[in-house]
């Protein structure tokens, strides 16, 4: 749940970001709205983070039965993690998920033009609403999983987005674009909560910094195939149909994947 309200920020930045940056382009250019923006956040970041102060250790709690399971011990450090299984497992699952969620989000305004016909406004109102469903499945995820655990929520988050996807092709309207883009913002979101948590479950927190820094280059490698592919099959074609099927397939894939993933035995100390 905390790392879910820490991720959410950057699932909710498009609600100010997108108006900001139209008005900030609009009145001194693309150079100038560069470095506005770039002193404004270096500006804002670092008074932030001088408030920023470790908290006191806790004692953990000891897991009882059919609770999630206890993090692993502190001192797993990334050789162990990149010669585990789990790690593997967790980056193929972690690729599918950003690359098929990416080819949708990367694509939405012209998806919507091209399936409503030109018919649906895009703008403003998807972004936002799509950001907020962002932040509210990294809230959403982060709760569940601390409860029923973190492959399950996510191989559930990973199939209702699949389901999703082999819908879209017949969405047309306003309310339909609004649920399915909704259900994807959704479920990308999620992602971003379950799989740092995932890994400070499976290898602790002491070394979770570089840890998940190298799984979550899997998302780079998702963000930077996903939007070409839906491009160019939308270019080739002239809809966006085998892009969805693709992504749904990868997601199975991925869903799957999670029926194997286990936590590793890690030596203590």
């Amino acid at each position: 749940m905390i790392t879910g309200i820490v991720v959410s920020g950057f699932g909710l930045a498009p609600v100010y970001i997108a108006p900001l940056a139209k008005h900030l382009l609009g009145a001194y250019g693309v150079n100038g709205a560069f470095r506005i923006l770039g002193v404004a956040f270096t500006v804002v970041t670092l008074l932030l983070a001088r408030m920023i102060t470790n908290p006191p250790v806790a004692v953990a709690a000891t897991a009882t039965a059919g609770s999630v399971p206890a993090p692993a011990p502190s001192s797993s450090v990334w050789r162990e993690m990149v010669t585990s299984r789990a790690f593997y497992l967790l980056y193929i699952e972690y690729t599918f998920a950003a690359l098929a969620g990416l080819m949708i989000i990367g694509h939405l305004a012209k998806i919507i033009a091209v399936q409503s016909g030109g018919l649906v406004q895009t703008g403003f109102m998807f972004v936002a609403s799509m950001a907020v469903f962002n932040a509210g499945g990294r809230l959403l995820a982060g709760l569940l999983s601390d409860k029923f655990g973190r492959i399950r929520t996510l191989a559930v988050v990973l199939l209702s987005q699949a389901c999703v996807m082999l819908v879209f092709p017949g969405l047309n309207g306003m309310a339909g674009f609004f649920i399915g883009s909704g259900v994807v913002g959704f479920s990308y979101g999620a992602c971003l909560a379950l799989f740092p948590a995932t890994v400070a479950d499976f290898w602790g927190s002491k070394n979770f910094g570089l840890n998940y820094g190298i799984l979550f280059t899997a998302w780079g490698v998702g963000g930077m195939f996903g939007p070409l592919l839906a491009g160019r099959i939308a270019d080739a074609s002239g809809s966006y149909q085998l892009a969805y099927y693709i992504a749904a397939a990868l997601l199975v894939g991925a869903a799957a994947l999670t029926t194997i993933t286990r936590r590793p035995v890690l030596r203590e100390g």
